[in-house]
Parts: C-alpha cells; structure tokens; sequence
C-alpha cells in the first residue's frame, strides 16, 4: 500500500493525551458545578429534628385552621435587606398586637445567623431591617404569637443576590 498513513506511537501517545484531556476537563467541570450547587446543610440534631415530625403536622393543621392570611417578603438590595409580614384573618382585618420573630438562617455556614423582632408599623403590618454577612442561600423562619398564645410559623428556602 502506498500512500497509506501508518498509526506510530506518537499519534497513539497524541490520542491518549487527548482522550484523558477531555475526560479530566469534563470530570473538573463537573466536580466545580456540584460544589458551587452544594447547600451544605447544617444540622445540630437530625435525629431529634426528625422525632418532631408529627407534632410538626399537627401544628400545621391547627395552623391551617386559624384562616390566618400572610404576606412575607424579604426585599432590598445587597447585604441589608427588609423583612415585611402582612397578617390578616380570615375575612380580610389586619390582625395586630402581635409578636413577631424572624429568623435568617444561612444552611451553608454555621454562626451567620440573624434574629430580629419585626415590629407593628401599622395594623398587621410589621417590618425589621437586617444586615446579612452573605448573599446566596437562606433560609427565613418567621414565628408571630397573639396575646391569647396562639402560634403561627413558616419556613421558606430564599436565595439572595
């Protein structure tokens, strides 16, 4: 045969490095997208938080029964952000006097979690400002208490830019 090309080592070696190049890249690639994507959540005692589960379904239904209607917002830009509630009942009226708390927590790192107290700004309505050590994921924990000690909570996932 003439003129037929021949497979010496050097292409072999070519088409090893190559090979490898492409299969390390995308490997690295892949490994960078699932650590970047990675809640990383931090827990004190799963096995506990797990044991509460059904008086955690009873609180809802009692929850869910009370009618209440609630607007939580989180706005603002940058690290120093708003917290707004709006609570109403069942028919529509501000429901005011009430105790509200909220909560920021940051999933993906212990000790950058904040507190405050929302305060009344006008009947049902309570606002709290807060200054987060982060953007990105969190997660807002917000608990109101009524004088005659009725409860209502939510937790939403959040993510912040």
């Amino acid at each position: 045969m003439t003129g037929a090309r021949q497979l010496t080592g050097r292409h072999v070696l070519y088409i090893l490095l190559v090979g490898f190049g492409i299969v390390f890249a995308v490997n690295g690639v892949m490994a960078w997208l699932a650590i970047d994507s990675f809640p990383g959540l931090v827990s004190k005692d799963a096995y506990r938080e797990g044991l509460e589960y059904h008086r955690t379904i009873e609180a809802m239904r009692a929850q869910e029964k009370l009618g209440w209607q609630v607007d939580v917002a989180v706005a603002g830009t940058g690290n120093a952000r708003a917290v707004t509630a709006r609570f109403r009942d069942r028919d529509g009226h501000p429901i005011g006097g009430l105790r509200v708390n909220a909560a920021l927590v940051r999933p993906v790192a212990a000790g950058s979690d904040r507190q405050t107290v929302l305060d009344e700004t006008a009947p049902g309505d309570y606002r709290a400002q807060v200054v987060l050590p982060a953007l990105g994921n969190w997660q807002l924990d917000v608990e109101a208490v009524r004088r005659d000690g009725t409860q209502w909570r939510m937790e939403r996932s959040l993510w912040l830019r």
